[in-house]
């Protein structure tokens, strides 16, 4: 297992999370735990800030969390409020679990199954979820199902030709056979832009990120096919 280590408000933010859980939380849940999304990809490639954290575990044994605890969670949680430590609106359900801090973010664990990890968070020892997996789920489940085009999801998939191409190739690959598009992706704008970018790498991509990452995407599939 190859180690990677957060640091600053990226683990500060994790570490008082995963202190809130901890009461709770088995030690055989605990390493269900995946860290994943932009959070993750920001620790492997250090190409921009990421400013919260996102968790992972499979959706049984988060659901079975959630019932098991839901109470003592949310006593908790309030206790958080009461003390300004956190912002109202958490929420809690068998299909994710989400606070955001008042000084350091949004904290979250949502269903997902993910492949073998390779990689894990030094001083937690959280281990990472695959970058693959992290790629489809901004990809395909994100972009493609949701609609959502956030402009932080195509700056990371921007990146991932750099920093994974393999990865990035393997997933586009498997879109384009799930929604048999034609000339270009079939990606279409229909709400926010998101948080802005923080300390990109690549100014390059940050203007207009999905543009740039079609353009690439095509490029890719022209070479591989």
């Amino acid at each position: 297992m190859i180690e990677v280590e957060a640091t600053g408000t990226n683990l500060a933010l994790l570490q008082a999370g995963l202190a809130v859980l901890a009461p709770a939380m088995s030690e055989r849940e605990r390493n269900a735990l995946r860290l994943g999304g932009g959070t993750a990809l920001a620790l492997l490639w250090r190409h921009r800030h990421s400013t919260d954290i996102d968790l992972s575990m499979d959706g049984e044994a988060l659901r079975a969390f959630v019932r098991r605890n839901r109470a003592s969670l949310l006593a908790r949680l309030s206790s958080l409020h009461e003390a300004g430590t956190i912002r109202s609106g958490w929420h809690l359900s068998p299909r994710a679990v989400m606070w955001r801090y008042r000084e350091q973010g949004p904290f979250s664990i949502v269903r997902a199954q993910s492949g073998q990890p390779s990689h894990v968070e030094k001083a937690t020892g959280i281990r990472l979820e695959p970058v693959r997996d992290i790629l489809r789920g901004k990809l395909i489940g994100r972009a493609l199902e949701a609609g959502q085009l956030l402009d932080r999801d195509g700056y990371d998939l921007c990146c991932a030709f750099d920093f994974a191409r393999m990865d990035m190739v393997a997933v586009l690959t498997e879109a384009q056979e799930e929604y048999d598009w034609g000339d270009g992706l079939p990606l279409q704008r229909t709400g926010r832009r998101g948080r802005r970018l923080i300390d990109p790498a690549n100014p390059g991509y940050v203007n207009d990120p999905w543009s740039a990452f079609a353009a690439k995407a095509a490029c890719a599939l022209r070479d591989s096919s």
